[in-house]
């Protein structure tokens, strides 16, 4: 099989510069029995109209699901069963047009809840972990990120629960240097989406590549990611460090590839025709966590979720809005990796979901 060239980021330029903070609208509980985070609006003008759907991890005793709105009110909450309370939980949630949600929990595999928080449909396995869509046909599009080589990396899941899909990568990487490599699993996948062609969008962790796959899983284009050199991590030199660890790539409607990467910790976005990054935030910049997801919103701002804040910037960088986990929930004894929050999707008054 031939391949498209490989690309390597070469440059990234950090927009936007650090909030004072001086003008703090208001910072709040969410309701009086769920003392689970708080928010900071910083210009609700700016913000994009709608709600945020994510899962929280901060008490791991009680993980749940929630859709807060704008000013931090809690809209809808599902609590995992304790029988399905685990170290990761929810890695994943997303809305359904029922107004429930889906969601993986790992170590169980994939739930599907409805509005009155009963469980409708399930999928038990041990394989799902990092990400789940629900397609336009009504099937799951599952990560599998523990995934050993030889394993499923991706699958599409009907109802019912048959395999209509799956990506085991052999074709395409059993072979050096990808062939030795292990580190939570073989490729460690983390993101998939689904394209309106019928394509996948993927994020290969361990292979430092964000890959778009055709319709049977041939490789079209891959954006190749490479480790920081020290010298420029220690400068802060974000404009020589390409990162390493992408997550949750997707593409733009002007067609560029957003992406957040690690070391340095930063979002990318890629002008795939040029191979330039034409835009990029660093955490470092407002004191957020690890990165591990980025969406592009209608207004033009993009929602970014770390490990401990949910944080919305406007087009040059500026946090027009941040929502933070109540740390003082975590158990002292728990793993310090440990992310009280994954990812977040926005849900515009229409219904529309932009992430997930």
């Amino acid at each position: 099989m031939s391949r498209l060239p490989i690309v390597s980021l070469v440059a990234v330029t950090v927009v936007g510069s650090a909030c004072a903070r001086e003008h703090k609208l208001d910072t709040e509980l969410l309701d009086p029995s769920y003392r689970g985070f708080t928010t900071e609006t910083y210009d609700e003008d700016a913000l994009q109209p709608g709600t945020l759907f994510f899962s929280d991890g901060s008490d791991q005793t009680a993980p749940r699901v929630v859709e807060v709105d704008r000013a931090g009110k809690v809209q809808w909450q599902w609590v995992v069963p304790a029988e399905l309370v685990n170290s990761n939980t929810i890695m994943d949630s997303t809305p359904t047009p029922e107004g429930g949600a889906l969601l993986v929990v790992d170590a169980i595999g994939v739930l599907e809840v409805d509005h009155a928080g009963d469980i409708i449909a399930r999928y038990d396995s041990l394989l799902p972990s990092h990400d789940v869509d629900l397609l336009d046909n009504g099937n799951w599009l599952v990560t599998n990120g523990w995934s050993r080589k030889g394993e499923p990396h991706f699958m599409e899941v009907t109802p019912e629960g048959d395999i209509a899909w799956s990506w085991d990568g052999l074709d395409q990487y059993d072979t050096e240097p990808f062939d030795i490599v292990y580190r939570e699993g073989w490729i460690h996948a983390n993101a998939a989406e689904r394209l309106d062609d019928g394509s996948t969008l993927v994020s290969l962790r361990n292979f430092n590549r964000v890959a778009l796959l055709d319709s049977v899983g041939d490789v079209e284009w891959e954006v190749v990611f490479s480790h920081i050199e020290p010298e420029a991590q220690a400068a802060d030199l974000f404009d020589v460090a390409k990162g390493v660890n992408p997550h949750e790539p997707e593409l733009t409607p002007d067609g560029t590839l957003l992406v957040a990467v690690h070391q340095p910790n930063v979002v990318l976005e890629v002008d795939l025709a040029t191979r330039e990054v034409i835009w990029s935030w660093s955490a470092e910049v407002d004191g957020a966590t690890k990165i591990r997801d980025v969406n592009r919103l209608p207004n033009g701002n993009t929602l970014v979720t770390s490990t401990e804040a949910v944080l919305e910037l406007d087009p040059t960088g500026t946090v027009v809005w941040r929502l933070d986990a109540n740390l003082d929930l975590l158990d002292p004894n728990a793993p310090a990796d440990l992310r009280p929050f994954y990812k977040a999707s926005l849900v515009t008054p229409d219904g529309t979901v932009y992430g997930g």
